[in-house]
């Protein structure tokens, strides 16, 4: 919603029309570029039609590939090296994704990135921080093991 008797940010002498969705700059008619049925100034229309970035991307297929550790023993993968790898991967691996994550968001709102890379960050956010909380609850599991057993082992002699 553009206020009465705003002006173009380019050219003063303009009424605006509308407002930019990305930078909130006044437009006129001449400076509107429409993507995707939405109105931006040209300098953000160039970095909306920019494609996601990879590093967004990345994070998500690092948190994939650290759920496969967890679909592995979940269908009966349990060999005594498996096992300390699903300890060792899945959290440092869902938090080098959240990493990943942040610095990603962390360009995007300073439109260093692409705006598109938006869903993948979400779907990194969404996908890693359980991952990460699960990590944490296995190793505090293993370490409670761990040590119950060598208390016992003391115990015992």
């Amino acid at each position: 919603m553009v206020p009465a008797g705003a002006r173009c940010a380019t050219h003063a002498q303009v009424a605006a029309v509308d407002v930019c969705q990305r930078c909130g700059r006044f437009l006129c008619g001449d400076c509107i570029e429409l993507v995707e049925d939405d109105s931006f100034c040209a300098d953000c229309a160039a970095r909306v039609n920019v494609p996601g970035s990879k590093l967004a991307k990345a994070g998500l297929v690092v948190t994939g590939l650290s759920w496969l550790a967890f679909g592995g023993f979940a269908f009966g993968y349990r060999t005594p090296l498996f096992l300390i790898g699903l300890v060792l991967v899945p959290g440092p691996g869902a938090l080098a994704a959240l990493t990943i994550a942040v610095m990603e968001w962390r360009r995007m709102k300073a439109g260093l990135s692409a705006a598109r890379g938006r869903r993948w960050v979400v779907a990194t956010f969404l996908f890693a921080t359980p991952l990460l909380l699960l990590s944490v609850a296995m190793i505090a599991f293993a370490a409670f093991v761990f040590f119950g057993l060598i208390a016992s082992e003391r115990v015992e002699s």
